[in-house]
């Protein structure tokens, strides 16, 4: 269950930190961040979607 929790909190981190490097201009590393975040996010909300199922 933590891990799920984790993951969610480190996919908003990362997407934050896309925020931060599109506002100082840093176009390429903001998209890998958004692409990190996009990972953590889709993989907590799949470990959500099974612990609701059971």
């Amino acid at each position: 269950m933590y891990r799920m929790y984790l993951r969610l909190v480190l996919g908003l981190i990362w997407m934050g930190v896309a925020i931060i490097g599109l506002v100082s201009g840093n176009m390429g590393m903001a998209g890998l961040f958004v692409v990190v975040g996009i990972a953590y996010l889709s993989s907590g909300v799949s470990m959500w979607k099974k612990t609701k199922e059971n």
